[in-house]
């Protein structure tokens, strides 16, 4: 498994998780998350929202105790001239 270090706050990602909007096991959304001060492990996920680019599609809110059930596959590096999307 290959991790990305650095915040997700604000950035376009590929997530693992099931869209309610298209049953699908992927989706692309932006990332935004809040975090509080964890003694054992040093932060905690309060919570993850999974923001939508298209306003016809819902917010998904992952509850802290989920935090850990999705997985970031990628995250949107840049849109090419000809419109194709580019992943890292």
């Amino acid at each position: 498994t290959f991790e990305v270090g650095g915040t997700r706050n604000g950035r376009i990602v590929l997530a693992q998780h099931q869209d309610p909007d298209t049953g699908a096991g992927y989706t692309l959304k932006k990332y935004k998350s809040t975090k509080s001060v964890d003694t054992d492990t040093g932060w905690r996920h309060e919570s993850i929202s999974l923001i939508p680019i298209n306003p016809e599609y819902q917010e998904i809110v992952v509850p802290a105790k989920e935090a850990e059930e999705f997985r970031i596959i990628a995250f949107l590096v840049e849109v090419l001239r000809d419109g194709r999307l580019q992943y890292h």
